[in-house]
């Protein structure tokens, strides 16, 4: 492996990460992009939109909240119309809290794509950790991708089946059907109470088309918010697989380090250069050479390793008030002033910088967690009262239009956690790849470095869902556990 020279400097680069789900943000009519922005009746329209789409919800959720009590002593009615007001809540208080703290949630994308671990340079110049990026980043586009498209075809395949009866039937016969629960759940989308004026022709194809603005934009909204925290705590636990990279890197480096100097120790006790070359031992030419310090390299000079590394301060890698910043959270070495390199030390001064990279990880990581915590916390809380009422509309009646919405709703849910156990097995690897490194040959100095890697990666970093769950899978076999226990208790209250 080459390690050119600069590759510690502070120098940053943009890479796009998070372009596709930025993208989806304007597409689904959350955020307006710059093109919308400039043009005055595009930004009308753009705002229309959303004013729309939230008037309709509101309208849709009071006769959802009125449905819940007249259908009160009818427990199939009364767990459908449940089951979507906390579906609904989902996206729409979701897609409100990007809206007004977007600005924040812009500032967390751009520290990914300009100021974090992925765009120094000390990661970019080096092919395995660029490595790491780039299938990190083709991984995140394709679950995006697929996250988006599942999300919108649940839609169409909840809608659907509803829009075809609506086709067949005439107002009449849809009219004297509703007022059975098999007649309300065929002919629309979900449950809410219908008042007397609404019971008429023509007004009941409206409610129909009210209904079904209200849920197509509210899966619209899901297939752009879900994929990018998704991708948020993807990214957040791959930083940390990158420091565990550059910490499995330190014994090869050092390796190198320590046969340049015994390749120039052994060179100034020769009397000639000739005399060097012809009687150093085969295994050290031989490694001299693919070092390029052997003469006759143009591009190499002798001692360029030292000469490279002793230039500058190796704690210079990242931005100043940035991941060079103290956490403010401990006080140790790490988060001292940048220290000079130690002449003989090169493992000790490479272990440091690689200690203020996963100090800045673990800071971006609870930045992410700020960001998404309120937002895992109600979406954990309204997809599980989702599911429950679901799983039990499904032990009563199996349909393509409650399987569908329930899977999507599972494995949003377990994909969550996924990417949150993601987070923890990453940070808590940093410690164990520390361990297999061979600190026991190395200075004081470094070993009280090493513990302190050791004693930050002991405590795994993690993603909350609100103030009451950790994101893992643990949280999800906590939710499937509750999840069987209440639809089965909704079972046994609908046969007493």
């Amino acid at each position: 492996m080459t390690i050119t020279k600069g590759c510690f400097e502070s120098k940053h680069r943009k890479i796009n990460l998070l372009n596709f789900n930025a993208k989806l943000f304007n597409i689904c009519g959350i955020i307006p992009n710059e093109n919308v922005k400039a043009s005055f009746w595009k930004s009308i329209l753009f705002r229309g939109f959303q004013i729309v789409s939230f008037l309709v919800y509101i309208f849709i959720v009071i006769l959802q909240i009125l449905g819940l009590y007249f259908y009160w002593g009818n427990i199939t009615l009364f767990t459908d119309c449940l089951g979507l007001i906390a579906a609904f809540a989902i996206s729409y208080t979701s897609t409100t809290y990007f809206i007004f703290y977007w600005k924040d949630v812009s500032k967390l994308i751009e520290a990914f794509e300009t100021n974090s671990i992925y765009s120094t340079e000390f990661i970019r110049l080096n092919q395995r950790h660029m490595k790491i990026v780039s299938d990190t980043k083709n991984f995140t586009l394709l679950l995006s991708k697929l996250a988006c498209l599942s999300t919108l075809l649940a839609g169409i395949i909840y809608i659907s089946p509803t829009f075809i009866q609506h086709l067949m039937a005439s107002d009449k016969q849809i009219l004297e059907e509703i007022e059975g629960a098999e007649g309300f759940t065929k002919y629309f989308v979900f449950v809410m109470w219908i008042p007397p004026i609404l019971k008429q022709p023509y007004m009941i194809r409206l409610t129909y088309v009210l209904q079904v603005m209200c849920a197509s934009t509210a899966f619209i909204f899901g297939a752009a918010f879900v994929p990018l925290e998704y991708v948020l705590i993807l990214y957040t636990g791959k930083q940390f697989k990158l420091v565990s990279s550059a910490i499995q890197d330190m014994d090869k480096l050092c390796s190198l380090q320590n046969l340049d100097k015994i390749v120039d120790n052994v060179s100034e006790q020769m009397d000639s250069p000739n005399y060097s070359r012809r009687f150093l031992p085969e295994h050290i030419r031989v490694r001299k050479r693919e070092l390029g310090t052997e003469e006759g390299n143009p591009n190499a000079t002798e001692g360029q390793w030292n000469k490279q590394f002793n230039s500058k301060t190796f704690d210079n890698t990242l931005q100043a008030h940035d991941i060079n910043r103290s956490s403010g959270k401990s006080d140790d070495i790490s988060s001292a002033e940048p220290t000079p390199w130690e002449e003989n030390d090169f493992a000790s001064s490479y272990l440091l910088q690689c200690i203020k990279l996963h100090q800045a990880c673990i800071q971006l990581a609870a930045e992410v967690d700020d960001i998404l915590s309120p937002v895992n916390g109600l979406g954990s809380l309204c997809a599980t009262s989702f599911i429950i009422t679901h799983v039990f509309q499904l032990s009563l009646v199996i349909t393509a239009k409650y399987v569908s919405f329930t899977l999507t709703f599972v494995i949003i849910i377990f994909v969550y956690n996924w990417c949150g156990q993601t987070v923890i097995l990453e940070s808590t690897a940093v410690g164990e790849t520390a361990y297999d490194c061979l600190w026991y040959e190395r200075s004081k100095r470094f070993k009280r470095l090493f513990l302190m890697v050791l004693l930050r990666a002991q405590t795994p970093v993690i993603m909350n869902a609100g103030i009451l769950w950790t994101v893992g899978y643990e949280h999800f076999g906590q939710l499937l556990n509750a999840m069987y226990t209440f639809s089965t208790v909704l079972r046994q209250v609908h046969n007493t």
